[in-house]
């Protein structure tokens, strides 16, 4: 090899830069051993994400069993009014809760059942405005449902890989309420709680409202009634909305 290529060798070697990541690998192995507290981890995922080469595990997401749920929310009206049967048309329907003109069914998750709209149906041809609770916090947990816009106590959701049609539901439908509880419930009674944990669905769009399952759905919300307290309070005969109306 000529003196000229050893030469451009090691002028090739010279501006070898190896990346931030190993340079920092490396002056790691040789400093001394130190402890290193939160801010000063904090403050070198900020310079160098890349350099981090582990994560904070993220606390598991734990709530109640489904049949627990039930109850709970089962128990906001008197032992009389829960699981009570409804007669129509030689067909019998239980109704996790019936108190006055309401029937209240209990869902957990948003995945809706072929006999939802049927079973809607069935409460209202007996006279009863229906109005459906579901447990959506796993869903949100999991990032299948997203808050896109809010402002207040309204809220505009996208829901991604929805699992059923919220558009074959409109607001224009009086005598069917559905409700979505968002966060999780405290433990304990719920009648005279006032977490802010529900929301009610105002209107519903989807990519194909024939469709049982869409590609797309986007609906509002509004948190009226916004707590257990406020949904009791409503079943019992009560306002809506703990405000009080205006008076014309």
């Amino acid at each position: 090899m000529s003196a000229r290529s050893v030469k451009a060798k090691k002028k090739r070697q010279g501006n070898f830069s190896l990346p931030r990541a190993v340079k920092f690998a490396f002056s790691l192995a040789k400093a001394p051993r130190v402890l290193y507290n939160e801010a000063i981890l904090a403050a070198i995922a900020e310079k160098e994400p890349a350099m981090l080469f582990w994560k904070k595990k993220k606390a598991p997401f734990i709530q109640s069993t489904t049949s627990a749920w039930k109850e709970q929310w089962r128990e906001i009206v008197p032992p009389e009014c829960r699981n009570v049967p409804i007669t129509e048309g030689g067909k019998t329907v239980t109704a996790y809760v019936q108190i006055n003109h309401f029937v209240m069914m209990l869902q957990d998750g948003l995945l809706m059942k072929e006999d939802f709209f049927d079973v809607c149906s069935h409460f209202q041809r007996a006279g009863y405005h229906v109005i459906w609770l579901m447990r959506c916090t796993q869903d949100i947990e999991n990032g299948y449902l997203k808050i896109k816009k809010q402002k207040d106590n309204k809220c505009l959701w996208k829901w991604r890989k929805p699992t059923t049609n919220f558009g074959r539901w409109t607001s224009d439908n009086r005598y069917v309420t559905i409700l979505l509880q968002y966060k999780p419930a405290p433990d304990g009674e719920l009648e005279h709680c006032h977490d802010e944990i529900l929301q009610r669905v105002q209107w519903a769009e989807s990519s194909d409202n024939a469709e049982m399952i869409p590609s797309r759905t986007e609906f509002a919300t509004i948190g009226v009634p916004g707590t257990p307290a406020e949904l009791a309070n409503w079943l019992r005969g009560g306002f809506m909305s703990a405000e009080p109306e205006a008076s014309l």
